[in-house]
């Protein structure tokens, strides 16, 4: 099977689609476009998010030790586009594409209000995961 053959199936699996971001010890910020994202437990609350780790938020999130997963609508395929690396945008200027704002752990947050921004994280040694 091709690559571009897989690519087109997984895509018409239904599962939420989210942006998950980070922010780097130089203050860049990186996102990408993911489905891969489930919760683990409620006590400590926990979410995995399976990012591939040659892309900048692989390479960055686990140096910079934060994360958050912003949970997108209908409404945001344009943000779910240009996340996912199909506009050809630069990564730092993707977060052009909708309001942004510094979360308490200085992962970038969607900045709407009811915004469906379920996780922001510092990792600790037994807090949620990010696998690569």
């Amino acid at each position: 099977m091709s690559d571009e053959r897989f690519r087109e199936g997984m895509r018409r699996v239904a599962s939420a689609v989210t942006v998950v971001t980070t922010r780097g010890p130089n203050g860049e910020r990186r996102g990408a476009t993911a489905t891969a994202v489930c919760s683990l437990t409620v006590d400590p609350p926990s979410v995995m998010a399976c990012i591939n780790r040659r892309t900048g938020l692989g390479r960055l999130a686990p140096e910079s030790g934060n994360f958050a997963v912003n949970v997108l609508t209908s409404g945001d395929k344009a943000i779910a586009e240009t996340f996912a690396g199909r506009s050809g945008v630069a990564p730092e200027e993707r977060f052009e594409m909708g309001s942004w704002r510094q979360g308490d752990t200085g992962a970038p947050l969607l900045d709407v209000p009811c915004r469906r921004s379920i996780a922001s994280w510092r990792r600790r040694s037994n807090s949620p995961a990010i696998s690569f």
